[in-house]
């Protein structure tokens, strides 16, 4: 080791394993925490937005009976949908698959499907290579599968929407508490933290109602066509679509790609064909071209970046990324804007730090 004089002094060794160690607990903390991720994105996101109902309770009551009843409205008007479409999902993947086991004759598209002179070449040629007996037994299977998948991704989802409500309560009960610990990590002036912590509500609150906004011209949309082509119920499916579309791990094609499949076999492949392209590229597509703009409009962006961070923030984060990706790329650009305030006109960036606290 060297002397006092040279770089590598105790005090800096202390600093460094100090650092080392810090980088490992966080790192070790981040995986902890990794798979209740989107409940607490959501949690933060839920919070920002109900937070002027918490404050018009608080201020007529105790904060943890107003954190309870601002966590009870959120619950009702989140969990209810949420349960209420997963359980009627579940029930009509069942009944499909207890109707597929019944064999051919107890499915009357198949019959529909040879009575059509254009496809019922299709089910000779299916059943010259397949008994379609075997076809529809390894159908049933796949839709069993995918049954039990929905029953344990609804057992997930619901377990991620109890945490992020119990996250919720304390949030809201103990904001102060929160916030000021938050500005007392952030090696920041008060000025900056609090320009951070205005920057992310404001991507909060326009990530959330873009989406929301998104999701009701899908489910105007879907209803629009289900009407166009004389579905029945175009008005409730339209609210369907609209409550899937709002939630993350979920989407309006829940809808419509199953009576897209119902059209095609029983033979109205002109229906099929065209809910099929208006649900892909108008329906499907207008979440990744609709939302960026929405969202960039309001937070005064571009659309191109805000495009990338909703896009890749879904790729690396999952659904969540929805709301992580604007908020990471909030964050990153009020910060290069305080490096580029710390550094003007030829300054360093600790006196552009000092210069700032005076003012």
């Amino acid at each position: 080791m060297r002397d006092r004089s040279g770089w590598f002094t105790r005090e800096r060794l202390a600093t460094l394993a100090l650092l080392a160690a810090t980088a490992i607990a966080l790192w070790v903390s981040y995986v902890i925490v990794r798979p209740f991720l989107p409940a607490l994105a959501w949690a933060v996101a839920l919070a920002v937005v109900a937070d002027p109902m918490y404050c018009r309770l608080a201020g007529r009551m105790r904060p943890s009976l107003a954190a309870g009843l601002a966590v009870a409205v959120v619950a009702l008007v989140i969990v209810g949908p949420t349960v209420f479409v997963m359980e009627r999902l579940i029930r009509q993947v069942a009944a499909l698959s207890v109707t597929i086991r019944g064999g051919p004759a107890s499915i009357e598209w198949i019959d529909a499907i040879r009575a059509n002179r254009y496809l019922s070449p299709l089910i000779g040629f299916i059943e010259a290579q397949i008994s379609l007996d075997v076809l529809l037994g390894r159908a049933a299977e796949v839709l069993a599968t995918v049954g039990t998948t929905l029953v344990l991704q609804s057992l997930w989802t619901g377990l991620q929407i109890i945490i992020a409500l119990f996250v919720l309560f304390y949030l809201f009960r103990d904001r102060p508490l929160v916030m000021e610990r938050i500005r007392s990590l952030l090696p920041l002036s008060r000025r900056e933290a609090d320009e951070i912590m205005r920057r992310v509500s404001a991507t909060v609150y326009a990530a959330i109602y873009g989406q929301v906004a998104v999701s009701i011209v899908q489910g105007a949309l879907g209803g629009l066509i289900f009407a166009i082509l004389g579905l029945p119920a175009p008005v409730l499916w339209g609210v369907v679509m609209f409550v899937l579309a709002v939630i993350p791990v979920l989407g309006a094609f829940v809808v419509w790609a199953p009576v897209a499949i119902y059209l095609a076999g029983t033979g109205q492949m002109g229906k099929a064909i065209i809910l099929t392209a208006f649900g892909t590229f108008v329906i499907g597509l207008i979440d990744n071209l609709l939302y960026p703009i929405l969202v960039g409009e309001q937070l005064r962006l571009h659309t191109l970046p805000v495009f990338f961070a909703v896009v890749g923030g879904i790729f690396v984060f999952g659904p969540s990324g929805i709301v992580l990706g604007p908020v990471v790329l909030a964050i990153t650009l009020v910060l290069l804007d305080f490096w580029n305030r710390r550094t003007a006109r030829g300054r360093t960036a600790e006196r552009g730090l000092g210069g700032r606290e005076g003012s």
